[in-house]
């Protein structure tokens, strides 16, 4: 992007490959769980297991919830400014055009000019 200028599908592209990635940790988030479950319930030590649990509860899931709404919120915020830059090049254009037509013509050179 530069100036007024975007050239729509790379940018898209690009938000939707982002968005994909964040679907990913979205995705993951069970698996994380059981597995942070699994060694909990693995311990023999009931105090090390009830801190995996903790670590689990406490951070890793709200982390990972964090990231997914992070990223998914700055995605979004991407698309509504492709779609307000992309709108704006249309209506500069087609205002521009407009102005074509409407420019006042240059005063003739002369004497007659001088005032």
């Amino acid at each position: 992007m530069t100036d007024w200028h975007v050239d729509e599908e790379p940018a898209r592209s690009t938000v939707r490959t982002a968005t994909s990635k964040i679907d990913e940790i979205v995705e993951f988030a069970p698996t994380m769980t059981a597995r942070f479950e699994s060694a909990a319930t693995a311990c023999d030590h009931l105090e090390i297991g009830s801190a995996i649990d903790d670590l689990l509860q406490q951070v890793a899931d709200p982390l990972l919830q964090a990231v997914a709404g992070s990223g998914n919120n700055i995605c979004s915020s991407t698309t509504e400014l492709i779609n307000a830059i992309a709108s704006a090049d249309l209506t500069m254009a087609a205002d521009a055009e407009e102005d074509v037509y409407t420019i006042p013509e240059a005063p003739a050179a002369g004497p007659q000019s001088e005032g």
